[in-house]
């Protein structure tokens, strides 16, 4: 866990290394982007990838057929609406799905998850003169389509959900048409909650984890071409370090016996304020004007899940201890996918 952890750092400071020496020398080959006051600025990639495999009774193998496919939409939307203000608006959705025959069997076994994410922000900055440094405000909403518990064959959607909201400043290091850096820095206040069943089936009862917490944000945001123009390089490194969380009175509550039993970390009530560390990288090659090759990266450090809150028995026994056990990750998390198929860009 400790060497995924370090990897991770490593390729961040390489990331912030890579953008502060190239970002300058990027700027000077375009001219600078000046928007129209009063205009609004679309823009969208999609793509979409389909893999399917059949096989004959009498295949000598042990292979299974398939069909999986994944979607990736991401739209933007700017305006420059007065010659001070500018709001910039992202939305990100990805899902995708596999579906799989049983071995000897017929019939399909449930559909289960390849890829899954929502992810809208709203950014509003004011930029009073050439100072290069302008306020901001931002507003940010992040769940997951649908969240699978396989072995139960039962589904929540929309859940979790995680309401942002930042002020602070920020910096356009440089933008023109192909090339982006922008950087902020500020306070984040973050709401976050999770539904979890409270029974085994075919009781569908749930209940709700919720918790607040506020810290520092940093973030730099990056897109430029790399090497050559048909290979796009998107990044977003961003580092949040709470300052205080209301679950910070709730998990010292749990008792050394809980602990043992569900196998909790002795110092999970130091957990929530640590730092959390999400990067994410996105490299789009163009084969043709509609196929693309596309591999996705993305390393999170977040030692607990802050939208898992423990919830208390009667006597005062962990009632979630399993959730709360699930919700430590003191290694990074890391996630890949590479995929080939149709994109559309405007």
């Amino acid at each position: 866990m400790k060497q995924l952890q370090t990897f991770g750092i490593i390729c961040c400071v390489l990331t912030l290394a890579l953008i502060a020496t190239t970002a300058p020398l990027l700027a000077e080959e375009e001219e600078e982007r000046v928007l129209e006051v009063g205009k609004w600025y679309p823009g969208m990639d999609w793509n979409l990838n389909l893999i399917q495999s059949s096989y004959s009774s009498n295949w000598f193998g042990s292979e299974r057929p398939t069909i999986t496919w994944s979607t990736l939409f991401i739209g933007r939307l700017e305006n420059q609406f007065h010659e001070r203000w500018n709001w910039f608006n992202r939305l990100k959705m990805s899902f995708g799905m596999l579906y799989q025959k049983e071995e000897g069997n017929e019939a399909w076994n449930r559909a289960e998850k390849t890829n899954d994410e929502f992810d809208f922000e709203s950014l509003l900055r004011w930029m009073p003169g050439s100072s290069g440094w302008n306020p901001y405000a931002s507003f940010r909403f992040q769940t997951q389509f649908l969240d699978q518990y396989l072995e139960e064959q039962r589904d929540i959607t929309f859940n979790p959900k995680i309401f942002s909201e930042a002020i602070g400043i920020s910096r356009t290091f440089h933008e023109t048409e192909t090339r982006f850096f922008l950087g902020r820095l500020g306070f984040e206040a973050r709401q976050l909650s999770r539904e979890e069943f409270w029974a085994p089936p075919p009781d569908d009862s749930t209940y709700t984890s919720s918790s607040q917490d506020i810290g520092l944000q940093l973030r730099l945001d990056y897109r430029a071409p790399l090497f050559t123009p048909s290979l796009d390089w998107l990044s977003r490194l961003s580092f949040y370090q709470p300052v205080t969380s209301t679950l910070d009175d709730e998990l010292i509550k749990i008792t050394d016996a809980d602990k043992s039993t569900y196998g909790i970390d002795s110092g999970i009530a130091d957990m929530p304020t640590k730092i959390k560390i999400d990067w994410e990288n996105m490299f789009t090659a163009k084969v043709t004007k509609v196929i693309a090759i596309q591999l996705q990266l993305r390393w999170i450090y977040a030692e607990y899940d802050n939208s898992v809150e423990p919830q208390f028995n009667t006597d005062g026994s962990l009632a979630n201890g399993e959730a709360v056990a699930d919700a430590i990750r003191k290694a990074g998390q890391f996630k890949q996918v590479l995929s080939l198929g149709l994109v559309w860009s405007i």
